[in-house]
C-alpha cells in the first residue's frame, strides 16, 4: 500500500510574531486523510500545534517514509514557511521523486 502525509507546517519556523500563531483545525487534515485511507495508509503531522521543530518533521517523515506529501498553511502570506517545509521533505525523503 502507498502512503501519504498531509502537514501543518510550524509558523514558528519562520513568523516573526512569534505570539498571534494560528492553530489549524486538525479536521481538516483528518477528513481529507480519510477520504483515501482505503487507497493509501496516512498519517498526519501537525507540527503547529505540537510546536514541532523541522528536524523533528524530518525524522516523522523519514521513519514513515511517503510515497507522497500533502503540505497545507493559512494563507500565501506564510509561503515562505510552506517552502521551508518542502525543503524539509525533499531533505528526509531524498529517493522521492520530486
Amino acid at each position: 500500500m502507498r502512503r501519504l502525509t498531509l502537514v501543518y507546517p510550524n509558523q514558528r519556523w519562520k513568523k516573526e510574531d512569534k505570539i498571534t500563531n494560528w492553530n489549524l483545525d486538525p479536521r481538516t487534515l483528518c477528513l481529507l486523510g480519510a477520504m483515501v485511507n482505503d487507497l493509501v495508509e496516512v498519517e498526519i503531522i501537525d507540527a503547529q500545534f505540537h510546536d514541532m521543530s523541522i528536524d523533528e518533521v524530518k525524522e516523522r517523515l523519514s521513519r514513515f517514509a511517503p510515497d507522497c506529501v500533502g503540505i497545507s498553511i493559512l494563507t500565501s502570506a506564510y509561503q515562505e514557511i510552506l517552502h521551508i517545509a518542502a525543503r524539509a521533505a525533499k531533505e528526509a525523503l531524498p529517493r522521492s521523486p520530486w
